[in-house]
């Protein structure tokens, strides 16, 4: 099996250049995984095709590919949260606020970005690591200050320094006090009898 790579066609396989190579032995008795140096190729669109030359019959597969960037720096904070910094009256929808922001506009790309969240500045739980840039959060209680904060990360590390923000959910409604005539004409038919 052989990994190999054109900058050029995806098509003419004379343009591929090798760039690792694992015997049938090394493939099925080893680590059974390759780490491969694509730096040469930093900032052009590449072809990647792996090769499986064999008289066997046998099939493989690839499986957990991950491409990363081994020089990469560790990316800058998050910007812009939604809701804002300090929000007050956000609006819980069947429990349910969602949080978002904007990816630094510095610094190296994220691959990452682990959410801190709680109800105590200062003292906020990891809820996980996360692709995207927008988080539902379930469970979000009325009349109360959420703090949460972004540490983006890639493989260069997490950034650093990344500010904590807080929002606080709306109140809940007044409730509705029905008004009754002193004459009773207002009054459910129901409720009430001549």
């Amino acid at each position: 099996m052989s990994l190999r790579v054109s900058a050029t066609s995806q098509t003419d396989i004379n343009t591929f250049t090798s760039l690792s190579s694992l015997t049938a032995t090394e493939v099925f008795n080893g680590t059974r995984s390759r780490t491969v140096d694509l730096s040469a190729y930093e900032g052009q669109d590449i072809y990647i095709a792996w090769v499986l030359e064999q008289t066997y019959g046998d099939g493989w597969l690839i499986d957990d590919l991950v491409l990363s960037n081994a020089n990469a720096s560790a990316p800058d904070c998050a910007e812009n949260p939604i809701p804002a910094i300090g929000a007050t009256d956000v609006v819980v929808t069947d429990e349910t606020v969602t949080l978002a922001w904007s990816l630094a506009s510095t610094g190296d790309p994220a691959t990452g970005y682990e959410l801190f969240f709680g109800t105590t500045s200062g003292a906020l739980n990891s809820l996980g690591v996360f692709s995207g840039s927008t988080i539902n959060i379930t469970g979000s209680d009325l009349s109360t200050t959420y703090y949460w904060k972004i540490v983006p990360e890639n493989a260069g590390g997490s950034a650093t320094g990344c500010p904590e923000w807080s929002y606080t959910t709306e109140n809940p409604p007044a409730p509705i006090v029905p008004t009754y005539s002193a004459d009773f004409s207002s009054y459910p038919a129901d409720r009430w009898t001549e």
